[in-house]
């Protein structure tokens, strides 16, 4: 059987077992056991000495504190780190353990004998309490109360430095002291109870008896404590890595044989009850489950273990994925982690072997040098990329949903960083518009996923990078979550001062799902996923082309954002990127809303900085006053103008470095122009998981919200529909904005949604028409358009360009349109390469456009209950009957028959009806000569 070294980064629990370490016996006077030797003279590779630096620098303290004072500076610096430490029902291990890792990697992967010595030091000083206590007084610390005593946390970590000084030192006394701990918890651990605070997401503190019977699925506790449903096998590594030490002492040895094989056995009943906790493919922290799996496997030479963790990693790659590869809560602070442990355990499990004759009672297979990497070489490349795709170019993380924003290094192998180019992630809801390179990029962000867990209340929120910075950005994760997270806090509308609809409101699939089986998956219920498989309101696309190196076009229904709050018949935006040099840009924004009383449409600077908003419009522009109130909650010191404006008003968002956002808002009746302040969302620094922040000497004290504030423009209109129309630009205070103003134009149609809108820079005009309704007949400044959207370009009233998307026809001057650009029809089949296909592609009825005229355009597959499903053409093939193959870029996601589709990724739903497509093309006039 292979033998697994687990070894992974410093903030992990797991600590390297390794037994090829040079130690010089001469050393503080400790005698060593007998080792290996470190290869001499090695030389790290640069990758290698980088982790060494970084370690180094990590661990300064402890490598510079003189020997009579480390520590004390330790525990000025970590707090107590003695056992007994101080404990509250989140911390389960030694403060110091960190620190610990650090060293020991030091030690044993760099032979700097320096972090050996002050590894010992630490290690003696933690269990320094401990050696006063005779051995009747250890043991009568441990007992059946399970996570009720704090001691057995204190007495499992004390188990593990004991057996960590062994191998060190060879001392039989610490040894023994390990076999003391170690009988003694395989005495009791049996009898455990889970001991719970919280039940079903209410503080309701009990117990419960584990039986043989599956553990309630709400049930997140375990016999290690909190969340131990999935970390109680990582929690027990301190007891699985001292039982592996000390097996070759003679204290172990000297035990019968009735006492070695209770410690045994103590081992494979944590296990078996562990395995009573329901697995949910959708937990985000599942991989302890798997990692823990894994190094009991290998201590405990038990192949069963190991084919349930390759089988729970196999569900993990596919269920709680989406199909273009993202995590399913949308946000990269779990998903990345989540990727990171897959990637982890999979090299954990490559080349492992059964022994011979071996045959799994439950998969029926045996392994022979078992190849991980090769069989999902494909599925890692998938879930890998979006991470890669949401790099900013500073290299921080796009920060939606739960995200934190001044994180580092959440990619894998190539961010996009350097050189900006348009993607779209159609199945989580993220598309990103833009251009340019190095300090030049400008991207523009669309966010319209649903709440599926972790989520903000944010779909149709926009972002956008620009003057080399978020001059526009995204919220955050922790600290004043309930305002980070609300529909206020982000670039959308807000509706009746409501949030959009809440992951906990969103259930309409909940009766009908929540025992049901997954289709493909029938050994678990959509109840394992969690919850983000019932929500079914996220934003729906309806046009998508980056096509054009000039312009590029968004447009998202967003209307199932708020159907539980307020009675909504349109919420839809519509973006549009122009760039009108290699430098210079502008974007069109279009918001429509039909539904509820009030409308406020928010709009923000880069939280990162301070910036000041500046208003400015007509002459006849009248002063800001003071308004009584709050806005939306948590936004005060109300600015407002005294009185209802018509007009075009001109926002500037000043930041401190001299960038500035500026936005100019179309005039319309009934609008209320209000500055507001609201908390500081990035100005201060973001609490950890404990809620605690460093302070200015770098101690962790609870947080506290910040007085610091941020301001924010609200467009507030009254009715129960409107149309915002801005066009937004972002230059240097030393520049000139290119957007001169905006006018809104007369449109004659029976729908009152449509708009159109010219743009006038120094040179040029632009005219844009756009509509909800593509059989809409609309009449505009002499053109005769049915359509989504047109955009013309004219010089001194000579159309240089005309694009059209998605239109059924034109009538302009000489420019006519001589056939629909949309192409629609039923989708014949569907290929998938995770099923074994060669491409990713569907088959639709008639005969499509071939040699790369659709290519980079978007088809939407429109499943039986009319959900859009984007996807990138990369091809088209002509079949022989009639019909097209459209071949795509990404993973298609679905099977289909007769009579359903099914998805294969999460929310794995079996959707009834037949599949059709629509492909909302493009056509582009050019003027002749």
């Amino acid at each position: 059987m292979k033998c697994i070294n687990i070894i992974v980064s410093v903030s992990s629990l797991f600590f390297p077992l390794i037994s090829c370490v040079k130690i010089n016996s001469s050393d503080s006077g400790i005698s060593p056991i007998k080792t290996n030797e470190l290869k001499q003279n090695k030389i790290p590779s640069e990758k290698d000495d980088r982790k060494y630096r970084s370690l180094a620098k990590y661990a300064d303290l402890e490598l510079s504190a003189p020997t009579d004072k480390l520590t004390s500076m330790m525990t000025e610096k970590y707090g107590k780190f003695q056992i007994p430490w101080d404990v509250s029902w989140r911390d389960y291990a030694c403060p110091a353990r960190y620190i610990m890792g650090a060293l020991r990697t030091l030690w044993f992967d760099y032979d700097d004998k320096n972090a050996r010595e002050k590894y010992i030091l630490i290690a003696q000083y933690i269990l320094s309490n401990l050696e006063k206590m005779s051995d009747k007084e250890l043991l009568s610390k441990i007992n059946d109360d399970g996570t009720k005593n704090p001691w057995h946390l204190f007495l499992k970590e004390a188990a593990y430095q004991y057996a960590r000084l062994y191998e060190v030192s060879g001392k039989e006394k610490y040894a023994r002291r390990s076999c003391l701990l170690l009988e003694r918890f395989s005495e009791v651990v049996d009898n455990w109870q889970i001991h719970y605070q919280y039940w079903d997401n209410r503080l309701k503190p009990g117990s419960y008896t584990i039986g043989n019977k599956p553990i309630p699925i709400h049930v997140s506790d375990g016999l290690w404590g909190h969340w131990g449903n999935v970390h109680d096998l990582v929690r027990a590594e301190e007891l699985i890595t001292a039982y592996s030490l000390i097996t070759s002492s003679l204290s172990f040895k000297e035990l019968s044989k009735e006492q070695q094989k209770k410690i045994t056995d103590m081992f494979h009943v944590l296990v078996k009850k562990h395995f009573l906790f329901p697995f949910r493919p959708g937990h985000n922290q599942n991989m302890s489950r798997i990692k823990g799996l894994i190094r009991f496997g290998t201590v405990l030479n038990e192949p069963a273990y190991f084919h349930q963790a390759y089988r729970w990693l196999k569900d993990m790659i596919n269920i709680p994925y989406r199909a273009d590869g993202f995590w399913c809560e949308g946000t990269l602070s779990y998903g990345y982690p989540m990727t990171t442990a897959i990637i982890q355990c999979s090299e954990l499990l490559e080349g492992y072997s059964d022994p011979p004759g071996y045959i799994d009672p439950v998969d029926g297979k045996h392994f022979d040098k078992l190849s991980v990497k090769k069989e999902f070489e494909k599925d890692f490349e998938r879930i890998k990329y979006p991470f890669d795709l949401l790099t900013l170019p500073n290299g921080r993380p796009l920060a939606l949903e739960d995200t934190e924003w001044d994180a580092t290094n959440f990619f894998f192998e190539n961010p996009m960083k350097t050189e900006t180019t348009p993607f779209l992630l159609g199945a989580s809801g993220i598309g990103m518009m833009g251009f340019g390179k190095e300090k030049d990029q400008v991207r523009l962000y669309f966010h319209f996923d649903g709440t599926h867990g972790h989520d903000h209340y944010d779909c149709l929120g926009i972002s956008l990078w620009a003057c080399n910075q978020e001059i526009s950005s995204e919220t955050a994760y922790r600290g004043l979550r309930d305002w980070n997270k609300s529909t206020a806090a982000h670039n959308t509308v807000v509706i009746d001062e409501k949030d959009q609809y809440t992951y906990h409101q969103g259930v309409e699939k909940k009766e009908a799902l929540q025992s049901a089986p997954i289709p493909l998956y029938p050994q678990y219920t959509y109840e394992h996923i969690r919850g983000g498989v019932y929500s079914d309101n996220s934003g729906r696309l309806v046009l998508w082309d980056t096509n054009d190196p000039e312009l590029q076009i968004a447009e998202v229904d967003g209307i199932n954002s708020y159907k539980y709050t307020v009675d909504v018949k349109e919420y839809r935006r519509t973006l549009c990127l122009v760039r009108v040099d290699e430098k210079h840009f502008y974007m069109v924004d279009i918001f429509r809303v039909k539904g509820g009383k009030t409308h406020d449409w928010m709009f923000h600077g880069n939280f990162e900085k301070k910036y000041e908003v500046k208003i400015t419009g007509t002459a006849d522009m009248p002063s800001f006053i003071e308004k009584k109130g709050v806005l939306c909650k948590y936004m005060d010191n109300l600015r407002a103008l005294p009185y209802a404006w018509n007009k075009n008003v001109i926002a500037d968002f000043c930041s401190e470095d001299g960038a500035i956002l500026r936005t100019i808002i179309a005039g319309s009746e009934n609008t209320d122009v209000i500055v507001a302040d609201g908390p500081a969302i990035r100005l201060a620094p973001s609490p950890d998981a404990s809620n605690k922040v460093l302070n200015d000497k770098g101690k962790k004290v609870p947080w506290k919200p910040t007085e610091k504030k941020s301001q924010f423009l609200c467009i507030r209109r009254s009715g129960s529909e409107n149309i915002f129309v801005a066009v937004h630009e972002a230059y240097k205070k030393d520049e000139k904005p290119i957007v001169r103003d905006i006018e809104l134009l007369k449109v004659k149609s029976q729908n009152s949604l449509d708009v159109g809108i010219k743009v006038k820079l120094e040179n040029r005009e632009d005219i844009f028409i756009s509509s909800t309704d593509t059989n809409s007949n609309m009449e505009c400044e002499n053109i005769s358009f049915g359509g989504n959207f047109l955009h013309a370009v004219t010089e001194k009233g000579n159309v240089k360009k005309i694009r059209v998307y998605g239109a059924e026809k034109l009538s302009w001057d000489k420019f006519h349109l001589d056939k629909p650009t949309i192409l629609k029809g039923a989708v014949h089949s569907i290929e998938s390469k995770n099923r074994g296909n060669k491409n990713n592609s569907f088959t639709v009825e008639g005969t499509l456009p071939e040699n790369d005229k659709l290519k980079g355009s978007t088809i939407i597959i429109y499943d039986g209950q009319k959900r859009p499903h984007p996807y990138i053409i990369s091809e088209i093939e002509n079949l022989s009957d009639g019909k097209s193959k459209v071949l795509v870029d990404n993973e298609t996601g679905f099977i289909m028959d007769n009579e359903s589709m099914t998805m294969l990724y999460c929310p794995c739903w079996k959707i009834p009806g037949k599949p059709s497509y629509l492909i909302r093309g493009k056509h582009v006039f050019i003027p002749e000569g």
